[in-house]
């Protein structure tokens, strides 16, 4: 009889070390492990290592495969730190294999250098979680990119430094895919740093940080921990800047740390922060506040050779600023013989420098700080001048030199995060406009609204003219009346603006896309009448992109009962791996939406049609292809299909890392997000999810009561809508109160009437019943009331 549990653990010890023993011998035969195996059974019998060493290194052996003798000179040499010697090449073997890249031995080597240096010493169950797990991805098929090997890099990075001071949260990850790590360890990390265990002061800086980026975040951690501040204070200070209240930048953290009273804070950032959300941002300041999302796996990170300071403390991007100040006071640079200065042309001039820059050979551009690019950048803003009567923007002329960038260096597309009023139909006129000037051909516009199409296309007709460009629409009376004239004006115009309708025989060089998040998998997570978010139902899209991806393996390409099952059993195996953090109240939704989830991605692959769904066709005649409409945003659909060529496009609402990691291995595209021209002035107030109406009554109320208990000021026009609201609420009181009146007084009336109709029933002789004075008394309170 077993006595203790010490006793059962050495059983299931032996029994583990007998499987993993068997389990080498079945491969003995094709891997050559014989002296592998015996190198492991001298270490043993010389216990230089135990059993349960032992079953894990046998295990590896398996991981390894192939390659399995490099780890048997690991085995016999005489260096310390056997097991972590071991692990590491494993790990190494494991990244080799899992890693798409061209450099990929080279990377991996990288990894295991600075994982030996890095982990230390006694950390081995750390890297046997990491073996495990990278282990368990290449026997899934999966393959890491480029984007997928910096997440693993930087994943590695915060788990170097959270072993030294959170062992347990270690264990934590053992339960969570490796690329979803960076959560728990950045969490634990803030936590360790600040030294606290409050939730909403750790939640609220990882939420900043995924807003403002990770330096500024860090920056402002780093000032926290060299003052003496209560909780009470931090939390509310931390909280202003998550509902980004408060602006937070460096000059507000310079301002904070030259102030040991922390006290005092409140009162400075609310001054500074007042005074510098009423002025625009300079160029420098534009810079800084793209430079906070240049991180890796952020969305700046794809242009940040264009956006990193050299030694004269300005990017590439501030150089052309600066160069395009200079020669828009200038005569041209390029054609000597316009005399006059870029600022002074007028439309006459404009056409003239076109039609000789038309004639300029554009190849092989040296960088985009060259003359052919500033110059005409140049011309494109006094071209604005001269039709909408202002001078464009700074954050304008960032946005098109970036896409600028993409054209003249011959990248497949790039979109754009641009918010909402800061010129999205200015920065796509220039951007066909640069498109035709630098490369040639023809340049299509697909917009998300038909009125939007007809408007745009007519606002700029003047400006493409100058640039001896025609620009037409699809979607007018005349176009939606008759193919003929839309297949007239799609031969005749250079630029055409789509709606909806099919598109020219010869596909245009280049697709600009307004509003792209109609392509985007993040609408998924947005309501139809509305847009904002469904906060639980942002964990869904991990699901869709699974799913997406295992409809289009190559094993489970085509519909059958049998691959919805095989995919539903592979996606369910990795939801009870832990693959997928979501909260486990989804757990029946999960559950009971799955299948349908796998079956709907079929049809999307084989069944869609035109103008109703989007999806990447893969098969056929038009594989590689895209279908695009904006079925999730409740606008109309965009019946259109584009394969080779560039892209281009701009939106508000992008999407998140995983989906710009979609779209970039779809298209072959890369991204950046432009800050406002001014400061947001929005507040983000928290979302709430409650079960009924009186939950969400409650929750209004006391929103209501925290806003009174702050003193939140008032502006005038609120002030004035609510007294509006109340003089029609007050009238409407009156009103409400004179027809109660009147229907008492008409039910009085109706009383005394059937009494005297019942008077004259029981007088008899056939008389009329008396109703005239009755029904003119009726009519009389009627039009009254």
């Amino acid at each position: 009889m077993i006595e203790s549990k010490r006793e059962i653990k050495d059983l299931e010890l032996i029994k583990k070390f007998k499987d993993s023993v068997l389990n080498c011998v079945n491969l003995m035969a094709k891997f050559e492990l014989v002296k592998f195996f015996d190198s492991v059974k001298n270490k043993l019998s010389a216990k230089a290592i135990d059993l349960n060493v032992c079953t894990e290194i046998l295990n590896f052996g398996m991981m390894m495969g192939e390659c399995v003798g490099e780890l048997t000179a690991v085995i016999n040499s005489t260096n310390p730190y056997l097991y972590k010697r071991v692990l590491i090449l494993t790990i190494g073997h494991l990244m080799v294999k899992l890693f798409n890249i061209e450099d990929k031995e080279k990377r991996a080597n990288s990894i295991m250098a600075r994982v030996y240096k890095q982990v230390p010493n006694g950390s081995e169950r750390l890297l046997s979680i990491i073996a495990l797990k990278l282990d368990s991805h290449l026997k899934s098929g999966q393959r890491y990119e480029s984007s997928e090997v910096d997440t693993l890099i930087n994943n590695l990075s915060l788990m170097f430094k959270a072993a030294f001071y959170q062992p347990k949260c270690i264990e934590r990850l053992n339960e969570l895919d490796i690329l979803k790590w960076a959560s728990i360890l950045r969490i634990e990390q803030i936590k360790y740093e600040l030294n606290t265990d409050d939730f909403q002061i750790v939640s609220d800086l990882r939420s900043i940080e995924n807003h403002r980026g990770i330096q500024i975040t860090q920056r402002l951690i780093q000032i926290i921990k060299s003052v003496k501040i209560e909780d009470l204070l931090l939390k509310f200070v931390v909280t202003k800047f998550r509902k980004n209240e408060w602006d937070l930048n460096d000059q507000v953290l310079n301002l904070i740390e030259t102030s040991n009273n922390t006290s005092e804070w409140i009162e400075m950032i609310k001054k500074f922060d007042l005074e510098s959300k009423s002025k625009a941002l300079t160029r420098a300041e534009l810079i800084d506040e793209m430079k906070r999302l240049e991180a890796t796996g952020e969305i700046n990170s794809y242009v940040k050779k264009l956006i990193e300071r050299n030694e004269t403390g300005k990017c590439i991007i501030e150089l052309c600023l600066d160069k395009l100040d200079t020669v828009h006071k200038n005569s041209s640079n390029l054609f000597f013989n316009m005399k006059k200065k870029i600022e002074e042309y007028e439309k006459s001039e404009i056409s003239e420098w076109t039609k000789l820059y038309k004639q300029e050979k554009k190849n092989n551009l040296e960088s985009l700080n060259c003359v052919h690019v500033v110059e005409l950048v140049a011309v494109l803003c006094r071209s604005v001048e001269l039709v909408y009567k202002y001078k464009a923007r700074d954050v304008q002329k960032i946005a098109l030199l970036l896409f600028m960038d993409s054209i003249v260096f011959n990248f497949s597309g790039r979109l754009a995060n641009i918010s909402t009023g800061e010129g999205k139909s200015l920065i796509t006129i220039w951007t066909s406009i640069a498109y035709i000037l630098i490369k040639g051909g023809n340049v299509d516009i697909l917009t998300s609204s038909e009125i939007l199409a007809e408007r745009d296309s007519l606002e700029s007709t003047e400006m493409f003219a100058m640039f001896d460009i025609i620009v037409t629409n699809n979607c007018d009376s005349l176009a939606n009346a008759d193919e003929n004239v839309r297949k007239q004006r799609y031969s005749n115009s250079m630029v055409v603006k789509y709606f909806e309708k099919e598109i020219r025989t010869d596909l245009a060089g280049c697709l600009i896309i307004d509003e792209v998040d109609s392509m985007c998998i993040d609408n998924i997570c947005n309501t139809l009448y509305i847009s904002h978010q469904i906060a639980d139902l942002t964990y869904m899209k991990h699901f869709y992109c699974l799913i997406w991806h295992a409809v289009n393996n190559q094993d489970t390409q085509e519909y059958t009962e049998e691959n919805v099952q095989k995919v539903k059993t592979y996606v369910q195996s990795l939801m009870d791996g832990s693959y997928f953090n979501y909260p486990s109240n989804l757990q029946d939704f999960v559950n009971r939406r799955l299948e349908v989830w796998i079956n709907n991605a079929y049809v999307a692959k084989h069944h869609a049609e035109e103008g109703n769904h989007y999806s990447l066709l893969s098969m056929g005649k038009k594989s590689g292809e895209a279908v695009i409409n904006d079925l999730q945003t409740g606008v109309e659909q965009l019946n259109t299909q584009w394969s080779d060529g560039n892209i281009y496009g701009m939106t508000g609402t992008l999407g998140a890392s995983i989906e710009r990691d979609l779209l970039a291995k779809a298209y072959d595209l890369d991204f950046f997000q432009l800050p406002r021209f001014k400061k947001e002035l929005n507040v983000k107030q928290d979302d709430w999810l409650v079960a009924n109406k009186c939950q969400w009554l409650e929750k209004i109320n006391h929103d209501v009561d925290l806003h009174v208990s702050e003193n939140r000021v008032v502006s005038i026009d609120e002030q004035n809508q609510a007294k509006k609201n109340l003089t029609i609420e007050g009238d409407l009181l009156a009103l409400e109160q004179q027809l109660k009146s009147k229907k008492l007084e008409l039910q009085d009336l109706n009383d005394t009437c059937g009494e005297m109709a019942e008077a004259d029933r029981n007088r008899g002789g056939g008389q009329e019943p008396r109703r005239t004075l009755c029904t003119h008394y009726m009519r009389e309170q009627k039009s009254c009331a």
